[in-house]
């Protein structure tokens, strides 16, 4: 761990454009404090974590800038988002039109677009979040009392915003509502005040219409919070949530509850360990099916980040993230080829709190890094990870005596911003169902490359930016293997189709898979 930390400092001063050379006495000096730092920290129970960005990391940018608080969603959402033509976009509390409304901007071939002010109204807004469909538009989510109590509202982005609608209409208060996408189903998750007692709502949007509420959990004693939802490749859904009622232990403590949908509800379980007293998890799959949630667990006397995964074998024994006898908050995760975790700490102080990343190869956590500035006031963060490995993460910062939203971004070496085509290549060869295109773009033909990895029932279909089925392309069962389909540019009735990008997407199983096409005129 010593020499670990002593890499960070060697980093860091050839980061800051140090002229000293590595063997001169100064250096050598360096070296050595920087052992005698890790060393004092090691003993004194605390991680040994960089104080500036790693390779890689940009450094912050502020993106908000006025006289009130720029102030992100508490709950653990995901404020920050890459649509299907690449663009990023975050979404933000703000009140500087006297009550809380929500704005958006969004960076597109690296400039950032002014503030857009999306809800207009005398009631406060606050708690919004996103989520990109597989047709690549933008989902926004959040809560609104303007009409005497917190209800959902959801509005839609394809290049511009549409028409706002509401979602919940019920007499208590719904709010804290978490998103996920899978293919072209919304699920969303949000918590509700039921008969005195707060409990986990689910709801999924089709293209068209939000369901019906469903009730996931059922306390009669305590409350049921801040729930978080994640879809799996093969369709399922998982959520997790703060649970405070009483353990069988008759305490009282906060655990972390979750129920998955394949294709029927599972019964609540606690994941969290007995000794837990946890709050506001997290939760992802990645593209193998396995399901990954961190939390803020209290049971020692400062707060740390504690994990657990699901595989193939059931539920993996929980792991504690993190060290050290300060605050640790708000982990958000993201998958994209990693699994990627940022959280807020109070190191080295709590006047000087900053955002800490790590990342974890399927086999073990890396050491944290923190990639705010030495001068930041950090909180409530959030990440998003691109397939390609470009990261992006955003945070509320009050360096500047006010609430603003800052941001960092991690590019792969050799990576620069708007270097990346809008079109996706052919997905990782270990997916469990795999789909690609080529050429992509086309003219004329192109042929769809479907890996199965066991004989299935196959079905593939073409369907436009509306959500509409253009063309049946497979339906017949296929043996292991990649196979070939090709497309002509044609629908069901033989006729030729307008130019522009489609949407094809394979079900085998219960696994399904899509790819964007671009077809020229």
């Amino acid at each position: 761990m010593a020499d670990g930390f002593i890499r960070i400092v060697d980093s860091a001063m050839r980061h800051r454009g140090s002229r000293t050379p590595s063997g001169s006495p100064r250096a050598e000096t360096c070296r050595r404090l920087a052992f005698i730092l890790a060393a004092a920290l090691i003993m004194a129970g605390l991680s040994p974590v960089s104080l500036y960005s790693s390779e890689g990391w940009q450094g912050d940018l502020r993106l908000t800038n006025d006289p009130e608080s720029s102030f992100p969603p508490p709950n653990n959402c995901k404020y920050i988002a890459v649509d299907g033509g690449g663009r990023l976009h975050i979404v933000w509390p703000d009140s500087r039109d006297r009550n809380y409304e929500i704005y958006h901007k969004f960076r597109s071939e690296g400039v950032w677009s002014a503030d857009t002010r999306l809800t207009f109204d005398s009631g406060d807004s606050k708690r919004p979040n996103l989520i990109v469909d597989v047709l690549g538009r933008i989902h926004l989510v959040w809560n609104d009392d303007r009409d005497g109590n917190m209800e959902i509202y959801h509005r839609m982005w394809n290049g511009s915003w549409g028409p706002e609608n509401r979602v919940s209409f019920t007499g208590g208060d719904s709010y804290a509502s978490s998103l996920a996408a899978n293919g072209f189903d919304i699920h969303m998750v949000y918590q509700e005040e039921v008969s005195g007692f707060l409990q986990i709502i689910y709801r999924h949007f089709d293209l068209f219409l939000w369901s019906d509420p469903e009730q996931l959990s059922f306390v009669e004693s305590g409350m049921a919070m801040v729930p978080s939802v994640a879809a799996g490749p093969d369709g399922s859904v998982h959520v997790a949530w703060w649970d405070t009622r009483e353990d069988p232990g008759g305490t009282a403590k906060g655990k972390i509850y979750y129920r998955e949908k394949s294709p029927g509800w599972s019964e609540e379980e606690i994941i969290s360990g007995p000794l837990a007293d946890a709050m506001r998890p997290n939760i992802v799959v990645d593209d193998s099916g396995y399901v990954h949630v961190a939390w803020i667990d209290k049971r020692v006397p400062f707060e740390q980040i504690y994990y657990r995964r699901f595989g193939p074998g059931g539920w993996e024994d929980e792991v504690c993230l993190t060290t050290g006898e300060y605050t640790h908050y708000h982990p958000s995760l993201s998958c994209g080829g990693r699994l990627h975790l940022v959280y807020w700490a109070n190191y080295p102080s709590a006047a000087n709190p900053g955002v800490f990343y790590m990342d974890n190869d399927g086999t073990s956590w890396n050491t944290p890094v923190r990639i705010s500035s030495e001068s930041s006031r950090a909180s409530l963060c959030s990440i998003a990870a691109e397939k390609d490995g470009i990261l992006h993460v955003a945070w509320k910062d009050d360096r500047d005596a006010n609430e603003e939203i800052y941001y960092n971004t991690y590019l792969p070496p050799g990576t620069a911003v708007g270097e990346k085509n809008d079109l996706p290549g052919p997905l990782p060869e270990d997916l469990p169902l795999t789909i690609h295109a080529s050429p992509n773009p086309f003219r004329g033909i192109t042929t769809i490359m479907l890996g199965i990895p066991e004989e299935l029932k196959v079905d593939i279909r073409i369907y436009d930016i509306t959500g509409r089925v253009v063309r049946q392309i497979a339906a017949r069962s296929c043996p292991q293997g990649t196979h070939p389909f090709a497309w002509d540019g044609r629908d069901d009735s033989g006729s030729k189709v307008a130019g522009g990008v489609y949407i094809a997407m394979a079900r085998a199983g219960k696994m399904s898979v899509s790819s964007k096409i671009l077809l020229l005129q």
